[in-house]
């Protein structure tokens, strides 16, 4: 798996209870497409630690935390895409 860079800022996330998607902008050659992590937070002692796997339970929130990232990532994609279109008619 690969981490984050913790400079980076994401474009979107959300949370809901202890699980979080987060929606990464990641540039390459190829254009800027998005990277998602889904986490879970999770308290050991007096810490807080962050988790990439997911009992049962969690799985309802999981598809549901999935099914918004998609949607945004279509959304982001969609907004990229406008703008490159506007730039070419107008010579930018």
């Amino acid at each position: 798996m690969t981490t984050q860079n913790t400079t980076t800022q994401p474009l979107d996330s959300l949370k809901i209870g202890m699980l979080e998607v987060t929606i990464w902008k990641n540039d390459s050659e190829k254009g800027p497409p998005q990277n998602i992590t889904i986490s879970r937070r999770y308290r050991d002692g007096d810490e807080y630690k962050t988790a990439y796997s997911f009992g049962p339970a969690d799985l309802a929130t999981v598809k549901v935390l999935t099914d918004w990232a998609i949607k945004r990532v279509i959304e982001y994609q969609l907004v990229q895409k406008t703008v490159a279109n506007s730039l070419q008619r107008s010579g930018g």
